[in-house]
């Protein structure tokens, strides 16, 4: 006596686009919403002008010259879309050459 058990039956589309050459990917499409504006702001401020409110984790910070202290940015209370560049105790940092990349989904 034969019984089956846990059968799954899995069916499915795959396309995939031919190979144009070695190590290069190629990719069609449009961006379909409007992107970020940001600028600096009197008192070393970052203002970005985004169509939804980021996350704090969508901003990073990076120090592109010489080793210090760890730096992050930190909104600004009250104001919608402003980030003040900080060190670890919070002191706000007003020189230097830092690299602020934004990730939005």
């Amino acid at each position: 006596m034969n019984s089956w058990h846990g059968v799954v039956v899995s069916i499915g589309v795959c396309l995939a686009a031919t190979v144009q050459a070695q190590g290069v990917i190629h990719f069609q499409g449009a961006i379909v919403e409007r992107s970020c504006a940001g600028g600096l702001q009197p008192g070393s401020t970052l203002k970005m002008s985004c169509p939804v409110p980021l996350p704090s984790s969508a901003l990073n910070v990076e120090r592109v010259t010489g080793a210090g202290k760890p730096v992050r940015l930190r909104a600004v209370r009250g104001e919608e879309g402003q980030y003040q560049l900080v060190d670890s105790a919070g002191a706000r940092i007003r020189t230097g050459s830092y690299l602020i990349t934004l990730t939005s989904p």
